[in-house]
């Protein structure tokens, strides 16, 4: 996905900068704004650090590709229903519960 810099202000006499960037969702062709909260002392900076999270976005974003992909199957369970219930009855027992169902 590519990310674009709508806007940057900067919050009420601190250095927090609130920067929002949009991008084109693949499943629904809808433009998104996301927002973030970045710190910087100056303006300057804060474009630096705009720049750098949008890199960031982009470096974490999936391919379209591996969005449709089917998830893999579920790995075989370990254990036995006998021995979960074996298990179950040791911990009851250990904790004092062994009437409770």
């Amino acid at each position: 996905m590519n990310y674009t810099s709508r806007s940057m202000r900067r919050r009420r006499g601190t250095d927090k900068w609130e920067i929002a960037l949009s991008h084109k969702d693949p499943l629904t062709d809808i433009i998104v704004t996301t927002y973030h909260t970045i710190e910087a002392k100056t303006e300057a900076q804060a474009r630096k650090k705009r720049a750098a999270v949008t890199r960031i976005q982009d470096a974490f974003d999936i391919e379209e590709s591996d969005m449709f992909r089917l998830p893999q199957a579920a790995p075989e369970p370990q254990y036995t229903v006998a021995q979960l219930e074996a298990m179950l009855a040791e911990a009851r027992k250990r904790e004092g519960l062994e009437g409770v169902a």
